[in-house]
């Protein structure tokens, strides 16, 4: 039987090494001290901030990383993901109607409620909201995408992997991040292996595309533009 540290070390330190743009490999833990065991454990450890020793050592924080692991479970998105966020949603006091989607949103892009702006909400908001009222809704937005990631995502995550993930699943409806081949990718399911950190990279552009009456889906050039954005946080260093 499997001691607790073993599987910690499975969770924590099943990392992968991205060597180039075509090609990329996910480290596996076998238990024996090798090559791919060390640089796992440092690749880890550069990833939590902590010295890159190449040691389990329980005085710099890195065993206990290890027994607690079991997703990003304690990330938060970062100041400067916010930053891009309310850049590319552009802060809107009145409601309007997003492009393509017909979904009534305010502020930095707070869903109201699928369809068109009703006559009760432009009386409810005649005089607008403050950018205070947008800046809190956005947190309360973001607060839900994080828990979004935290829930579905079981394999380690950098700062910039997991704001990516958090700016896509706050743009996505519904349980959209939950069923999409981008999170199977990473985790694992349906017949992919677990860690497939460049496969769901390229997921992103696929997500791209707004839904018109009598058209169906088709591309969006606002969609592509953030998705690319976000395909270049994922895979940065």
């Amino acid at each position: 039987m499997e001691t607790p540290p073993t599987r910690g070390i499975r969770g924590r330190f099943g990392v992968q090494i991205i060597k180039d743009h075509r090609s990329d490999r996910l480290l596996r833990i076998t238990g024996n001290l090798d090559g791919d065991t060390l640089k796992a454990i440092i690749e880890s450890q550069r990833r939590q901030g902590i010295p890159r020793s190449g040691w389990i050592d329980s005085r710099d924080g890195t065993l206990s990383a290890l027994l607690k692991f079991s997703g990003p479970h304690h990330m938060h998105v970062s100041q400067s993901m916010i930053d891009q966020i309310k850049a590319t949603e552009q802060l809107k006091l009145d409601p309007y109607a997003t492009d393509g989607s017909n979904t009534a949103t305010i502020g930095f892009g707070h869903r109201l409620h699928p369809g068109l702006i009703t006559d009760a909400e432009r009386k409810k908001f005649k005089n607008g909201i403050t950018e205070t009222a947008a800046n809190d809704l956005l947190r309360e937005d973001l607060r839900m995408a994080e828990r979004r990631v935290h829930d579905h995502v079981g394999v380690p995550l950098t700062q910039h992997q997991f704001d990516a993930l958090v700016s896509f699943a706050f743009n996505l409806k519904g349980d959209a991040f939950r069923d999409s081949t981008l999170l199977k990718m990473l985790n694992g399911s349906s017949g992919y292996h677990a860690g497939d950190y460049l496969g769901a990279a390229e997921q992103f552009d696929v997500w791209n595309k707004v839904r018109l009456p009598h058209r169906g889906l088709v591309p969006s050039r606002g969609l592509s533009d953030r998705r690319r954005k976000e395909k270049a946080v994922f895979l940065s260093r």
